[in-house]
């Protein structure tokens, strides 16, 4: 079976994150559900969490579906003072994400929001969500061609 087209880009974000990161910068983790022990911070994990579409009609026969989905990049961090940690992880993915095409399976890839969380129950713990738009399109009747 075709992986998606999304798949395929989500698979491309994470694979542009850990191609030879900054030395703080940890391997970037692909839609992890389990909980992040101490020892494994600083960490970044990178999944999908909406997508929409619209159709539209390309050429005389062919359908498209045009899609965008957010793509969310957290960076988790367990220090009294995260920012030295945390911006320069930051820095990196929006260098490696910011405009990117994916190999041609996407249009666009922007920055939208961020969204900073702190706590301090057992440990200062610091964790930013950072959202970026991906923009791409697909056959409307297969998810895996663009084309």
């Amino acid at each position: 079976m075709t992986d998606s087209v999304r798949k395929r880009i989500v698979d491309a974000a994470v694979a542009l994150i850990n191609a030879s990161p900054p030395y703080v910068t940890p391997l970037a983790d692909d839609t992890r559900m389990q909980s992040y022990t101490p020892a494994e911070l600083p960490s970044i994990a990178v999944f999908e969490i909406r997508e929409d579409g619209q159709s539209e009609k390309e050429g005389r026969w062919g359908y498209l579906l045009k899609r965008a989905f957010t793509l969310r990049v957290e960076i988790r961090v367990a220090a009294d003072h995260p920012r030295p940690i945390v911006d320069p992880m930051y820095v990196w993915v929006g260098q490696q994400l910011g405009q990117q095409q994916f190999g041609g399976l996407a249009e666009d890839c922007y920055e939208t929001l961020l969204e900073w969380q702190y706590a301090d129950t057992d440990q200062p713990y610091t964790l930013l969500q950072t959202d970026f738009r991906v923009e791409y399109s697909t056959l409307k009747n297969d998810p895996s061609k663009t084309q």
